[in-house]
């Protein structure tokens, strides 16, 4: 018997198939970052939010952190200047925020794009 529970075969499976749903959800969120229409998304539900200025063409399904990031803009500076970034994608990590709508701080990885909206970074 395998004294390594994570080497079973069962568990090698269940490592494969986070991996495959990964890659999956990954492909995704590239072409929804390079504007592709996906599945059900087309170019009817595209509107336009603002991004220090930049005006960016986005869905409703995209995130305000995966608009910066289709702007090309950072979310803030580090206290050492360095420019941050989305890190962990769930609103634990904080390295999103940014103001949106006049609302500072706001943690931008968790929040949908809507028509309009003004996302200013630091």
């Amino acid at each position: 018997m395998n004294a390594n529970p994570g080497t079973t075969t069962e568990a090698r499976s269940v490592t494969a198939l986070k991996h495959l749903d990964m890659q999956k959800l990954y492909a995704f969120k590239v072409a929804d970052l390079r504007g592709l229409p996906i599945g059900e998304l087309s170019v009817s539900n595209r509107f336009i939010i603002y991004v220090n200025g930049r005006e960016v063409s986005v869905s409703s399904e995209t995130s305000v952190a995966a608009a910066m990031m289709m702007a090309n803009q950072s979310c803030r500076k580090s206290v050492r200047g360095e420019l941050r970034g989305p890190f962990c994608g769930m609103g634990i990590c904080m390295e999103c925020r940014a103001e949106v709508n006049g609302i500072p701080h706001q943690r931008t990885c968790q929040l949908q794009c809507v028509p309009g909206m003004a996302v200013v970074t630091e």
